[in-house]
């Protein structure tokens, strides 16, 4: 289902839960069970920046997945809409607009460029019509423009940290890091985005991690790969070609570019990837693939799975003025739900 302009009709059967149990959870899932609000059809739209973004994509399968299984218990119908902005900002702008113009009754936005979020909730606002941000997150002071702006997501600063973790426990195991013996870990860094949250928090927190943990590094080289595989490839190339076996440690910001950096690295090869550790981030099934062939270190699952269920949630709830059969126990409040990562590596993969 990837294209330019995507829609999934999904048609559900659907039973009032009444109240349901969020245990560890406030009011993100709450919802007004007066049954005159309650609608029985309601149309709602999915914004993804890129739909080449193999995270997102997860985010959005989830979704849908979510919606199918809501199907034998709903007396609702459910009209979901998935629009593809080519990560163009000015066209994501367009289809929020004529969602907008639609009278959509609910509407999740990933964000092109999160700079944009303070515009986009002035118009949804306008039109009364709930957004749910998920995957990059706007600044608080746009989050607090109206009290019908929520975002669903993961703390970036904690896979970053996680991370390091891997890093340390493989040191502690007795992994040979420091093949030169300097005392120094010198690593290279495939950053995401430029500007974006993400990017910065997971490359300062995965080296804050090790520096905490008494390592001394040094940066060889940083640089974005645009959270892409073959941008990551190109640019792991470079490195090799620049810094040869001076390279400890390949610490990429998502999963996608660590896969790019394994390509270079057979390419050139370096058939013995044990020998360059990589760690990435978000648990692609085919990084955990890598895993298991001892081509990368870890990865830290940023799970696009639960990110998906609570957004169609969210979705529902907002739309339809009932509560999802979907249980969330995770930290919320009243407009943010945060899910937890974790770490993934041989030792605990399946």
């Amino acid at each position: 289902m990837r294209g330019k302009f995507k829609k999934a009709f999904l048609l559900f059967l659907f039973g009032a839960l009444g109240g349901v149990s969020l245990a560890g959870c406030s009011n993100l899932f709450a919802v007004d069970q007066t049954e005159a609000l309650q609608k029985t059809e309601i149309r709602v739209g999915v914004v993804l920046y890129n739909t080449e973004d193999p995270f997102v994509m997860r985010i959005y399968d989830s979704i849908v997945a979510c919606a199918e299984q809501e199907e034998e218990i709903s007396h609702t119908k459910i009209i979901v809409d998935v629009l593809d902005s080519e990560y163009n900002q000015s066209l994501q702008n367009t289809q929020i607009e004529q969602l907008i113009k639609e009278k959509y009754d609910a509407i999740a936005i990933n964000l092109v460029d999160r700079v944009e979020a303070s515009n986009i909730i002035d118009k949804v606002k306008d039109a009364e019509i709930p957004i749910v941000i998920f995957n990059r997150e706007p600044v608080p002071q746009d989050m607090n423009k109206w009290n019908e702006v929520y975002y669903i997501g993961s703390h970036a600063a904690e896979a970053g940290e996680m991370q390091g973790k891997i890093l340390l426990d493989a040191i502690q195991k007795g992994r040979k890091i420091d093949k030169n013996g300097d005392g120094i870990i010198q690593y290279v860094m495939l950053e995401g985005e430029p500007g974006h949250q993400d990017s910065i928090l997971r490359s300062y927190h995965s080296i804050k991690a090790l520096e905490e943990a008494g390592l001394k590094t040094e940066s060889l080289a940083m640089d974005t790969a645009m959270w892409q595989r073959a941008q990551a490839k190109d640019k792991m190339l470079e490195w090799i070609e620049k810094f040869g076996n001076k390279v400890e440690v390949i610490l990429s910001n998502n999963d996608e570019m660590a896969l790019g950096a394994i390509t270079a690295l057979e390419e050139k090869g370096y058939l013995d990837e044990k020998t360059i550790p990589i760690i990435g981030i978000d648990g692609l099934d085919q990084a955990l693939e890598a895993i298991k062939a001892d081509k990368m270190l870890g990865t830290v699952l940023n799970n696009a799975d639960e990110q998906g269920r609570a957004i169609f949630s969210k979705l529902y709830i907002l739309a339809a003025n009932k509560s999802s059969q979907f249980v969330l126990d995770y930290q919320s409040t009243d407009k943010y739900l945060w899910i937890p990562h974790q770490i993934i590596t041989k030792e605990n993969l399946k």
